[in-house]
Formats: structure tokens, sequence, C-alpha cells
């Protein structure tokens, strides 16, 4: 019965550029195209193809020693119980889906070309029931000739190309690091990789056929999608994921829809009746049970390609991820593979006897390795002592590279030891280089979804007694694949648990290194006290936090914390922050609250009549820009104030003006220049908190306005849910109520381009516009305004009339957009428009006065004084993920550099400087730095000072040695 896969709409597909949108019209009989004129035919006399006797070869090798395939019982009751699978195959999921590797042993019997029913399985559900004569594949989006082939006009009337590629899962080596701190992904150990050869249609000979469109024309990505119906979190779509057009239409990378694995058709796990080979590219990419090519303007709308097959920086977890978004940053997305090598020789739990017979010859040493992107493995090392020497070993590649040099294949090597110095050697580790000089770290790099680690892969050895009278020499791998204990990782981390277990208590009492490490208990007017700069102590869930060291390293600005000291604010600190702030936070706890007789000191307190209201924030300067009258002040940094919604306007489809009254028509709001407030309401039982700015004069009585942009649910599809504030605000009937508290922010504006950042003064004279800056308060002030990322179409321009109308203010824009290449384009205009912060995230930005977003999180804000300007920097660097911890040569050759035998080329590892407390003058101290080299000197640098010890102490133990 074949698979029901629908014709759907593609959501991102977008009208192409200066041409007309062609209407889908299948065609079931696309013209021949082995003699068409448009399109290339690299079916060339010296093609990879004609070496027919070297495939035969290979595929032979692949078809041996292979036990029947048999209906698995444990598929009995799942959507796959109608499929044959090998039972040597190791599952890692569970029942369903099927997800599996072989045995690493059983892996590398069968060599360079694993058997079909051997090679590993990644299953996101179930898998679809298809007839090959009613399989169609349709080709669709930005091309001229829209068509569905069926499975024998795909053979027949498009060349093939045959040739052997690995297969590698980005998870590979996951439990590694699921063992050092649990990711989201289950357990690969190191056997989910193979090679087959695989045969099928040339991609970029279908998509020409069909006419694809050129880039000018908005033909940049082709998207794949398979006919999977999924569950869970990515329930109710299709697997799929795209690649660039440039990637599809390359030949040299070799990609082709695959029909035939090993000689024979596929098999359904592995994507009958066709799927997409991408050579040098994770297993990820290539979409199994294609359904449809999709030519489009933008990546995949899939789930699954956002949600899955991403290197994220170690610090994010799943939370953060969520949070700010991190699984749709372009730079984090894996599409070639990266270079790993295993040993798979001496294999787990393997002991080799210690006897005159096996004393008497070489061991072999046995691995794989690989890499991505068509660069081929050229070395494979091996150390036994920690990577202060490496032995190379004898790389065995039964590959030939295609006609561009390219190598798509695993190379096998093998290495002889003697066994004596196997048993002088604590561990082996294995680490592999390309022609690139990539090579592997060596430690391991963990990230939330536990992809590509690719450290030195480690076997230990230990002495054992596999019989009575004998001796010999035990090896563990690092880890088991699925959930099995075993492995020196597993060990390690059970001795881990059980010394974090029996330290536990000690651990809590010295949580904070500047205090006391004994338990205190404090009552709330104590903890009132600690309320200024000096001593700022906050109360969250009972437990008293010494806050002021961190003050200056507080992401959203030091009034963010001075707003709450000396108060409980659980609340609001449990609204705003993540799992990981809250962690931060037990680095600051001294004791714990007495809650006998505790009244909180919110209910004595009311509004006063100064300007900052009661809440000795000594360090505000006065604001200079507008005199304040001697009205009374609504705003209480230490209390929530009630405030009535009294009109609502709709200004566009997704832009709305509120406006609020004051407790009292007598009141100021009393928020200087600068500021920020906080709307505070319980959305889903559960206390929100965002930041705005009022877009109402500062000295408007008795009112204030928000201007906000509504985040409906459902409109984009990076946050499916939309905004929680902006959509209860867009809920709320005239004449609700809405909790504010503030002011709050780092920055203050005192007048004529001059600045308070953090209790420091600056200067400005190009600002960001906000309507609620009125400079007809000072005519003095002679300041430029620009916006920045504000404008993201026309519908936005909301405050034009408002900004014609202030004819004596020059305004420009500049409006950043983010390319498919990750360059900012700036776009200038005489326009201005109301600013909102849509690009940092659904209702998280804090906005400031001059449109600074100012982050709960993790941004960081640098106000840069740089030729009479006021800008926003933020410092992006590449990352390296595959840069080893240690120098990549031996203390042997890094000795015999300094004597000039060696030319010392391609040195990545960290640069490191060291530091030292000295005495620069009579009763002073300070830090003293030293870097690795220095170029004045020979003799400079902390290496030269540690090599120079390390000769010391060979010459005093030269026997030793």
């Amino acid at each position: 019965m074949a698979a029901s896969v629908h014709n759907r709409q593609y959501t991102v597909l977008q009208p192409p550029i200066n041409v007309v949108s062609r209407t889908f019209n299948p065609k079931m009989s696309p013209q021949p195209l082995l003699h068409s004129d448009n399109m290339d035919n690299d079916s060339s006399s010296d093609d990879e193809n004609d070496d027919v006797v070297y495939l035969n070869d290979l595929v032979s090798k692949g078809t041996t020693e292979i036990e029947t395939s048999i209906y698995d019982p444990r598929d009995d009751g799942t959507p796959d119980h109608w499929i044959q699978r090998n039972t040597t195959l190791i599952r890692l999921t569970g029942k369903h889906p099927y997800n599996s590797e072989p045995p690493l042993p059983r892996l590398m019997h069968h060599g360079f070309i694993t058997p079909v029913p051997v090679h590993y399985v990644r299953n996101h559900g179930p898998v679809p029931r298809i007839r090959w004569d009613d399989w169609t594949m349709e080709v669709t989006g930005l091309v001229n000739r829209p068509t569905q082939f069926t499975m024998d006009q795909l053979i027949n009337n498009f060349p093939s190309r045959e040739l052997p590629v690995t297969l590698v899962c980005a998870g590979n080596r996951r439990m590694e690091q699921n063992l050092v701190k649990q990711s989201i992904g289950f357990n690969w150990g190191a056997a989910a990789v193979s090679t087959s050869v695989w045969k099928g249609v040339p991609l970029y000979s279908v998509l020409k056929q069909c006419g694809i469109y050129n880039r000018t024309k908005g033909a940049l990505y082709v998207c794949f999608e398979g006919a999977d119906d999924l569950p869970g979190d990515g329930g109710g779509t299709k697997y799929g994921t795209s690649i660039m057009r440039e990637a599809a239409l390359d030949p040299s990378r070799d990609i082709i829809l695959a029909y035939m694995q090993n000689g024979e058709r596929l098999i359904p796990d592995h994507g009958f009746p066709v799927r997409i080979i991408i050579p040098g590219f994770i297993g990820g990419r290539m979409v199994k049970w294609l359904k449809r090519i999709i030519v489009t303007t933008q990546q995949s709308d899939s789930y699954y390609h956002y949600r899955d097959n991403r290197v994220l920086p170690s610090h994010v977890d799943a939370e953060l991820a969520n949070a700010e978004a991190w699984w749709y940053k372009p730079e984090y997305i894996i599409n070639e593979l990266n270079i790993n090598s295993v040993i798979t020789t001496p294999c787990h739990d393997e002991i080799l006897p210690i006897n005159s017979w096996t004393t008497q010859r070489p061991y072999v040493l046995k691995g794989y390795a690989y890499s991505g992107g068509g660069r081929k493995v050229t070395r494979v090392e091996v150390t036994l002592d920690g990577g202060e020497t490496w032995h190379l070993s004898t790389l065995n590649n039964e590959e030939k590279p295609n006609k561009y040099g390219k190598y798509w294949c695993w190379c096998l090597w093998s290495l002889e030891v003697e066994v004596l110095e196997i048993l002088g050697a604590k561990e082996i580790a294995v680490r592999a280089w390309d022609e690139a000089l990539n090579t592997q770290p060596q430690k391991l790099i963990w990230n939330v979804m536990g992809m590509m680690n690719n450290c030195w892969f480690r076997v230990k050895s230990n002495m054992c007694k596999p019989h009575k009278g004998e001796i010999g020499i035990v090896f563990e791998h690092p880890t088991q694949p699925g959930n099995p204990s075993g492995g020196w990782m597993a060990k390690e981390r059970h001795l881990e648990k059980s010394s974090y277990t029996s330290t536990t208590y000690l651990k809590k009492s010295v949580s904070s290194p500047f205090m006391n490490t004994t338990s205190k208990t404090f009552s709330i007017s104590q903890v009132n006290k600690h309320s200024n700069p000096d001593s700022a102590w906050i109360i969250v869930h009972g437990q008293v936090y010494d806050c002021t060291t961190f003050l200056k390293y507080h992401p959203g600005g030091k009034d963010s914390i001075l707003i709450n000291a000396g108060t409980d604010c659980t609340e609001e600190f449990d609204a705003i922050h993540s799992n990981k702030a809250k962690e931060m936070l037990e680095s600051y706890r001294i004791g714990e609250l007495v809650t006998t007789g505790y009244t909180s000191d919110s209910s004595t307190s009311s509004p006063n009549n100064t300007v900052h209201g009661n809440s000795e924030f000594t360090h505000l300067a006065t604001i200079k820009e507008v005199t304040v009258p001697s009205q009374s002040i609504a705003l209480n940094p230490r209390e929530k104030i009630p405030c009535k919604l009294v009109s609502k306007t709709s200004i566009s489809h997704d832009v709305r003006l509120f406006r609020f009254a004051l407790p009292s028509n007598a009141q100021l709001l009393g928020l200087p220049v600068g500021k920020h407030i906080f709307l505070c309401a319980t959305i889903n039982d559960k206390l929100c908190m965002r930041a705005y700015t009022p877009t109402s004069a500062v000295d408007e009585l008795g009112y204030f306005d928000l201007l906000v942009k509504i985040y409906f649910k459902n409109v984009h599809p990076k946050f499916p849910n939309g905004g929680l504030m902006s959509q209860h605000l867009d809920s709320l009937p005239v004449g609700s109520f809405l909790d504010v508290k503030g002011p709050l922010g780092h920055i203050q504006y005192t007048g004529k381009g001059n600045f308070l950042v953090h209790g420091e003064h600056k200067f400005a004279k190009r600002l960001m516009h906000n309507d609620s800056l009125d400079f007809h308060h000072d005519p003095a002030a002679s300041v430029r305004l620009s916006q920045h990322n504000s404008l993201t179409s026309v519908k936005d321009l909301d405050m034009l009339h408002q900004l014609d109308s202030q004819g004596s203010v020059t305004m420009s824009i500049m409006t950043h957009h983010s390319r498919s290449d990750g360059m900012d384009v700036g776009h200038h205009s005489d326009l201005d428009t109301t600013y909102h912060s849509q690009s940092e995230g659904l209702d998280q930005a804090h906005h400031s006065r001059f449109g600074v977003a100012h982050h709960s999180r993790k941004e960081e804000l640098n106000m840069v004084h740089h030729d009479g300007h006021l800008t926003r920097s933020r410092c992006i660097g590449n990352v390296d993920h595959d840069r080893p911890r240690e120098q990549v040569i031996s203390r042997a050759r890094r000795e015999a550099r300094h004597d000039q035998k060696f030319q010392g080329m391609m040195n990545i590892c960290w640069f490191r400087v060291k530091k030292n407390v000295c005495k620069p003058h009579k009763g002073e101290i300070g830090i003293v730095f030293e870097q690795q080299p220095n170029h004045e000197s020979k003799s400079g640098g902390w290496i030269a000072k540690e090599g120079h010890l390390e000769k010391l102490s060979n010459t005093s133990t030269p026997s030793l040695k």
C-alpha cells in the first residue's frame, strides 16, 4: 500500500523576484534529458562509473557473511511490525522508533563496505509503507517546469551515478557526552557510521531539467521533504531539511537521488524507494522516503531542520535555547562532517594474555577515521603516553577519489605495537588529520544536542587475572552504546557521584567564597538595611543572598538588583530568570530568613513625594532635561502600583496604543529619561514581568502611554506561542488594572547629550529616537537622531505623521537585514518608525528611551564613545570547535624547535596567558602576565621557563629518564 502524501503549500515559498510565479501543474511524463541542450551532461567516459570492476568488487565485499533478516518480535505492536530486520543490531530507543547501530566489532568485521542489514539506522518515527509502482517524487517551487516523477521515470530518463559513500550520524559517540552531562539526545555509541555503494540520479540533472531559477530570481535553497508522519514535538510535520542552491547544483559534490544500496533496491529502513545522498555531509541532511524537492527563497521550515543537527555553545542548555531561540541562529547549523577517529581493536573488555607467546610478536591496533566535505584523511596517530609522543599508523584506503579529487569514505587504519609498550601504558588514544590539517581536540566539548563529538578516542587498560596463575591486560572503551553501564567513563562517573554524595553538606556550607561559611539567620529588619549599592541583599525562597559583588556584572544592570535590594523578591526573580541564573544565585547565599513574626515590608510602605521614591538611590543624578514640578510621583521602586487601562487604540494590524491612568490625576509617572518600567501580570497562573518604555512625555499628569507590538500565536515559525505579555495586553478590556514597577535601567540621560551609564559620565551627539524624548524642553540641545533595527515593512511606519511635525529635528533611519550568508546589510532612509526590538526575541527585549535593548539574560550592552556618537557594539568571533586543548606537537618536537630542527608549522593549541602575583613597588602587590613565547627574546615566555625546568629535572634524574 502506498503512503499517502498530499501536496501541501510550502510556507516559506516566496514569490520569485522579477518573474512570474508559476502555478504547479504536475507533468507525469517529463521530457527525456539525456541529450537536453539546457543541461550539462557529466557522464563522460572518464567518470567513476566506468570502473565497473572496482564497484562490483566493493559491493561483493559488503554482501558476505550476513544472517537472514527476520520479523523481530520486538516490533510486534508497533507500526514497523511488517519490516524484517537484523537482530544483532543494538536498539538505542527501545521498541519504537527504530534507532540502532551494530556492535563495533561486528561493524569492523566486514571491512570497508558495510552490509545493508548491518548499516546503522536513524528513524524519527514509523517507516512509511510504500509500493514502487505507486510512488511519485515532486519537484516544485522556483522552477520553470514543476514536475512529478515516477520511480521508473527517474531511472530511465536520467543518467545514473554509483559511488561508495560513508554515512555518519551527527550524534556518533554521543554517549560520551551524556556521561559528562546529559544532552537531549539518546546514547549513540561509536558505530553510528557505515559505508555503502549508492546508486542514483544526480540531483543537479533533475533540477536543471526542471529549469531551476537562478539566485537573482530568488532561488536560494533546495529543500527536501520526506513522507514519514512524525510524532512528538515535531508531530504533524514531515522530516525535512535544505541545502544551498549552489551546493545542490555542484557536480563535484556527487549529490544523488539514490534508489540502490550495495547493488539492490533500498530497504524500508534506509529510505525505499528513494532518498537523498549528500556525500561528506551528516546523515541528518539525507532525507529518506523522498517525496518533495522544493526550490525556495528560505531554508526549510521543517521542525527538524531547526531543532536537530546543531552544535550550540557549551553554556546553552535546552531551557536557554528555547527561551532565546538559539535553534534559529544560522551559525550553529551542521552540514559537513568533522574529522573523527575511533579505536576498534582492542574491543571493549578484550583480554590480552601476557605470556611468552604474546610478548614475542606485536599487537595490532585497528580502527577507522573519516572527515567531511570531500577532505581526505591523511594520517592517523596513536599515543600510549597521554600525547607526549605519537606513532603514525598505516592507512588502508580502498576508495578512489572522484574526478574532482574528493573523498567520500572512511579509511581503516592499523598500527603494530609491542606488547611491552601496551603493558606500560595506562591508556591508548587516537587522533586523525585530514588534508586541510584539521585534527581532533584532546578533551570533549559538550553541547546540548550531544553532536559532533570528536575528542581523542581513549581505550584504557588495566592488569587482570583471566585464569589462575595467569596475568593479562583488559581493555575498556569509554562507553557502550544504548543504556548499559559498561565503559571506563561510566565507572568514573559513578565514583564522582559517590564522592559528591559524601560531600554535599560541605559544598552547601561553602557556597559563598566571600562570606562566613557557617549558616546564619537574618530577620527581615536586618535585610531591609542592606538596600544600597554598598550592601545589596535580597531574599529568594526564604534564603538571603548578598549580591553586592555581582552588581557590576549583572547583564541587566545594577539597578535591576537595587530596585529589589533589602526585600523579598521571590516572585520577580522567578518570573524573569532562567534555571541557570538560579544556580548562579547559590554562590551568593549567606544565610536564611527568620520566618517567625515575619511581615512583608510592603504592607506598610507607600509612595512618597520625592523624585526617586524612598529607595536610597543616592547615586542617581538629578534629571536635567525636564524641570520636575512639585507634583507627586507615582512610581516607587519598592512597590507595584496598580494602573487602570483607560483606552486602547489599534495603530496597525499588530500595534496597539495603550493609555493607563495613574492612581492620582495629579501624579507624574516619575520615569527618568533612559529608564523603563516593568509590567507585571499573572498569566497562566504564573507571574510574568516584561520591561517597556512609555511613549508619552515625561511631564504628563495622571497617565502614561505604551505603544506595543503584539506578537500573536502561530505567526512567527520560531515563536509559535507568540509573546505572553503583548497578547495579554491585547486581551485586556478597558477598565482592567495592571501592576507597574520602576524605574529600572542603568542608563540615565542628564541633558545636552550627557549620560550616566552605570554611574559613569558619557556623551553622545547621535541618539536613537523614541517619541518620549521631547527635546523641545531643552532648546539648547543640538542632537541628531537615528533609528536602528526598527523598520521591518511599510506597515511599521506608525509614527511618520508625528515625526513630520517635529521639523526642528533631523531624522534618519538605518534598518538592518540579515542575509543568508550571515552578513548584515544596512539601508538608510529619511523616514522614522515606531521602535520595537522584534529581532531581540518576543516580549523579551527591555526597551529604553534610546532604543537600546536591555536584556534580562545574556545580552551585554557596550556604550562606545567614538567620534561623538553613541553606538551599540557587539563582538562576534569565529569559534573553532575542533581546536585541540594541548599543543599539537610533542614535547620532543617543541624542544627541538628551539634548535631550529623543525619548522613548527600550524600550531593551533589554545593560546594561554599565565599570571602570577608580584610586588612592583615596595608595599604594593600586583599581577604580572606572561604570554607563551616572547617574540623579542628567545628565552621569554612561560613555555621557555617550563622547558628550562624540565631540562634541569632531566639532568638531575638521567637514570630515571
